[in-house]
């Protein structure tokens, strides 16, 4: 009996030895939602015996079967949490609770574990001393290390990036009205994508905010933005954006209103068919000749339900109407065998487009770290226009119809398959279809029906943090049916990317990939009109896909200089126009293929010089080379800068902007040559009212003329041959602006998801 009872005590003793394990839970003290992700590491006498990762409830389990004296919890955005005892922690550890990181940030900088670097991303994660004196996410995104933000409009350069950026809203593509006017106490974390894949493939940055999903409350931001120049070169964006949130849904709305009116001076001298001069009367920087009005209003509606624990779906609806109004007239003398006269000669062009979208999309997650995301789209988009041109008594209308219908499927899974190996599939089906019409006889000039395919798939190795290289393929496809016949056409491109970091403040960024893309409706419509006495436009059916093959490599060094290099060919690019011959006394010009590269070197940076005094800036070059008609390279030559000056007067609460803007062209056209060489500055004053909630800035723009402006074109033919002058007085000014934002907004949290939303960029 006694050896019976020794025995059972024994297995009860060697259970506890050798099957006990860790276990336990982590919160945020803050908001006491649960942490996933976060690092448990378990110590006896500060040796490492082992450790866990916590799921997405918060909750870890560590199997250990020794004893334990010491708990250290890290995670990206908290503050580290250490737990010891003199003798033993106890195998039920409890609830962890983790402060969000304290970071003295008063204007600009983020350090520490608050970014984390990956293959083409850096994500930040915001904190309130991030948020401390600002109301908007334009204001939060600018603290962010390499952002630059023109106070003016709120556009950014990112890394020495200024167009081709796209701002995302927890994977939901928003307009800037929308996007930069969100309330910082919503935003989770900010991450910022160097060459995305996927649907986002033809942009330089992405940047993504993604919003706190147990937000409840609501924003109210209304605002007015009124500029008033020269020659009546007037604007007006008057708008509203809405968000509400409570438990597991989410609801949200923009609406803006503009009215746009640019205005331009241009002269022009023309030689046709070698026989016949006409030659415009001098420009006058003071009377427009140019005339552009564009009425647009926009409308976008989006709902949210959070199903379950990491699975939502979503509805996205967006609208917009456009009323345009161009007007162009001059006073030409002409000399030809017939002799000399003049003529007033105008063209116009009225036109009335709608542009909406519906979508449906899911996003969730699977098992483990595997993500998937799904989204059915549907766009709408029509266009009735009327081209008039006017040259003495000829009097030449062109009325037409168009319409897009447009259908996108897309899927795409992310997972890792291994400890050092992700797997990143994506697939997309797209229909559409194209037609327009003569409104004048009711015949079809062109239709187009077209299927594409675009199957991506990328393997990711990263055997330590600080390095990581992908590899993929990328196969398309498309067939195209239209009044000129049927055509496929089909490719695999394979696409590498590269991440090291061989010091903490330097990281160093590397990929390669090829793409392609199609000709819109304008480029490929049949349809013809007159422009000019002896010139006509008409799309070109035949025009090829292009091909676009492209090399970049970034070193980011921080607190210093972003350093980027790119190479890129774009074979068969569609960007030019061509001008043939017709007959002896017609002159027809459409979009033609050709071969189009490009290698550019720019740096970036901004930089504290002393309190309350930043300067940054970014400088560029590029050298363009094209194949012209005759299959000869032309190449050319672009230097641009921007540089900006920024100081806060804290007594005042007055902040002020000094930003100047310089482009220098030498450019080569498949049949010709220009040149455009402009500056400008602008000097922006900001001051907030009533608690910060009303932000009031002003700003003036106006031409610096430290060099000669000039911006002209030229065309040469054997049969025609043109110079075109312009002042660009609709980029330069001057201008003064008033720009008003209301922030409105109350509430602590609730659900929000990610989406995400694409509109067809064809028209």
């Amino acid at each position: 009996m006694k050896r019976n009872i020794l025995f059972f005590f024994l297995m009860v003793c060697l259970q506890v030895v050798y099957g006990q394990s860790y276990h336990g839970s982590v919160i945020g003290k803050d908001d006491r939602t649960p942490i996933s992700d976060a690092t448990v590491q378990l110590f006896y006498d500060n040796v490492f015996l082992g450790g866990a990762k916590t799921r997405d409830d918060g909750t870890f389990e560590a199997p250990i079967d020794k004893v334990i004296n010491k708990v250290v919890v890290t995670c990206l955005g908290y503050e580290r949490f250490v737990k010891t005892d003199t003798l033993a922690v106890s195998t039920d550890i409890g609830v962890i609770e983790l402060s969000s990181k304290s970071v003295q940030l008063k204007d600009v900088v983020v350090k520490g574990s608050l970014r984390k670097q990956e293959m083409d991303k850096d994500i930040y994660v915001i904190t309130d001393s991030l948020r401390k004196g600002i109301v908007s996410s334009a204001q939060l995104i600018e603290k962010l290390p390499g952002v630059l933000r023109d106070w003016s409009n709120d556009n950014l350069i990112i890394d020495g990036v200024k167009e081709d950026i796209i701002i995302l809203v927890n994977n939901v593509e928003q307009g800037a009205n929308y996007a930069m006017k969100l309330n910082p106490k919503r935003i989770k974390q900010i991450e910022i994508t160097h060459n995305p894949l996927g649907k986002y493939s033809d942009k330089k940055v992405l940047v993504n905010i993604s919003l706190y999903d147990d937000y409840k409350g609501w924003d109210l931001t209304p605002y007015s933005y009124l500029q008033y120049g020269k020659a009546n070169m007037n604007k007006e964006n008057l708008g509203v954006s809405f968000t509400y949130s409570i438990n597991k849904f989410s609801f949200n709305i923009s609406s803006n209103l503009v009215n746009d009116a640019t205005r331009d001076s241009k002269e022009q001298t023309s030689v046709y068919f070698g026989k016949i001069t006409q030659k415009s009367a001098p420009m006058d920087k003071n009377v427009a000749n140019d005339k552009d009005d564009e009425l647009l209003y926009n409308l976008s509606v989006g709902a949210e339900y959070r199903m379950a624990k990491n699975h939502s779906l979503s509805v996205q609806l967006q609208g917009s109407y456009n009323q345009g109004n161009n007007r162009q007239n001059y006073l030409f003398s002409v000399e030809s065998s017939d002799g000399k006269y003049e003529k007033e000669q105008m063209s116009k062009i009225k036109d009335y487009s709608g542009d909406y979208t519906a979508g449906l999309f899911y996003r969730g997650t699977l098992w483990k770290k595997s993500r998937l995301n799904s989204d059915l789209t549907y766009n709408y988009y029509s266009v009735k226009k009327t081209r008039t041109f006017i040259d003495g008594e000829n009097n030449c209308v062109n009325p037409t119809l168009g319409r897009k219908d447009y259908v996108r499927y897309n899927v795409n899974l992310s997972t890792p398959i291994s400890k050092y190996i992700d797997w990143y599939v994506d697939y997309s089906w797209t229909w559409r279809k194209y037609d327009e019409k003569d409104r004048n006889t009711g015949n079809e000039s062109y239709y187009s029906k077209n299927v594409r395919h675009n199957l991506l798939g990328m393997l990711t190795w990263h055997p330590f943090e600080k390095f990581s290289l992908s590899g993929g393929l990328q196969w398309i496809g498309s067939r195209d049916d239209n009044n000129e016949g049927e055509t496929s056409d089909y490719s695999l491109n394979p696409l590498f990317r590269l991440y090291y970091k061989p010091w903490n403040n330097v990281a160093i960024r590397s990929n390669f990939e090829l793409s392609t893309s199609a000709p819109n409706l304008e480029k490929l419509s049949s349809t013809e009109y007159q422009v000019d006495s002896w010139i006509w436009q008409k799309g070109n059916p035949l025009l090829k896909n292009s091909t676009f093959i492209s090399w970049e490599s970034y070193i980011f060094i921080d607190k210093i200089v972003t350093i980027a290099c790119q190479y890129f060919k774009n074979k068969n690019s569609h960007e030019y126009l061509q001008y043939s011959l017709v007959d002896d006394n017609k002159i027809v010009r459409s979009y033609f293929n050709t071969d189009w590269s490009r290698l550019c070197f720019s740096l970036s940076g901004k930089y504290k010089i002393f309190k309350d005094f930043y300067f940054g800036g970014d400088v560029y070059y590029s050298n363009d080379g094209i194949v012209d008609v005759d299959g000869k390279n032309k190449h050319t030559d672009v230097y641009m800068g921007d540089l900006l000056g920024q100081y806060t007067i804290n007594a005042l609460k007055l902040k002020a902007q000094m930003v100047y803007q310089y482009i220098e062209e030498h450019h080569q056209t498949i049949q010709g040559t220009g040149l455009s060489k402009i500056d400008l500055a602008k000097f922006t004053l900001v001051r907030p009212f009533f608690h910060d909630k009303l932000q009031v800035s002003v700003t003036a723009i106006c031409p610096v003329g430290l060099f000669k402006r000039e911006i002209y074109q030229t065309t040469n033919t054997q049969f025609y041959t043109r110079r075109f002058d312009a002042t660009l007085n609709k980029a330069t000014g001057p201008f003064v602006n008033l720009n008003l934002r209301l922030y409105l907004n109350g509430g602590k949290q609730t659900r929000m998801t990610e989406n995400r939303f694409v509109v067809d960029s064809e028209k």
